[in-house]
C-alpha cells in the first residue's frame, strides 16, 4: 500500500465513527490481520487516549491505567480473529477494556497477601492490575500499602543487629515446653 493511500485511509476513517458492521471496521480488520502496523499505529493513535481516560476511572493512578489499557491492546490483538462485526470495532476495543479494568476485585486478605510481591515487583500483569483496582477503591488497603513501605524503608535504615544470646535456662525451658502453657 502506498503512502499516499495510507494517509487517505487514515484520514476517511478519523472522519466518522464507524457503525456495527461496516465496511470500514471490516477494511480496518483485515488491514490488521494483513500485520499492516500502520493500521495497528492509527487504531492505537484514534483510541488510546480515550480508553486512558476510561482505565483512569478503574484504577488509582496513571501508570496502572497505562497497564489497563496495554492489557487491551494486547486483548485486541489475542481476539482480532475472532471479531464478529456484531458491533463496531470502536465498541470491541471498549468493552475488553472495561473487561480488563472489572476483574472480579481481590479482597482485601488476598491484598495483605500479595502486598510484597507486588512492592517487588513480582505479580503478573493480570494480578497486578486487579491489585491495583482494589487500591484505587479501599482507602484502608491504601494505608496498609503506605505502612508496609514506611516499614521497609525504616527496616533498610536500622543497622543489621547481631541475634542477642539466648540464656541457657530459657532454652531449656523451651524444650521442655512441648506447646504447653508453663
Amino acid at each position: 500500500m502506498s503512502r499516499a493511500s495510507e494517509l487517505s485511509w487514515n484520514a476517511s476513517d478519523r472522519s466518522a465513527e464507524v457503525p456495527a458492521g461496516s465496511s470500514g471496521d471490516t477494511a480496518v480488520v483485515g488491514r490488521l490481520l494483513s500485520r499492516d502496523e500502520g493500521a495497528f499505529r492509527d487504531l492505537v493513535g484514534r483510541y488510546h487516549e480515550r480508553l486512558l481516560r476510561l482505565a483512569l476511572t478503574f484504577v488509582s493512578n496513571r501508570a496502572a491505567a497505562e497497564e489497563v489499557v496495554q492489557e487491551t491492546w494486547l486483548g485486541v490483538l489475542q481476539g482480532l480473529r475472532a471479531f464478529e462485526g456484531r458491533s463496531s470495532l470502536k465498541t470491541w476495543i471498549f468493552r475488553i477494556l472495561s473487561r480488563a479494568g472489572h476483574r472480579p476485585m481481590l479482597t482485601c486478605r488476598q491484598i495483605t497477601g500479595l502486598v510484597t510481591d507486588y512492592l517487588e515487583g513480582r505479580l503478573p500483569l493480570g494480578q497486578r492490575l486487579r491489585f491495583q483496582v482494589h487500591l484505587g477503591m479501599c482507602r484502608n488497603c491504601r494505608w496498609y500499602l503506605s505502612q508496609m513501605k514506611s516499614t521497609i524503608r525504616t527496616l533498610n535504615w536500622l543497622r543489621p543487629a547481631s541475634i542477642p544470646e539466648v540464656p541457657e535456662e530459657i532454652l531449656r525451658r523451651f524444650r521442655d515446653w512441648g506447646g504447653r502453657a508453663p
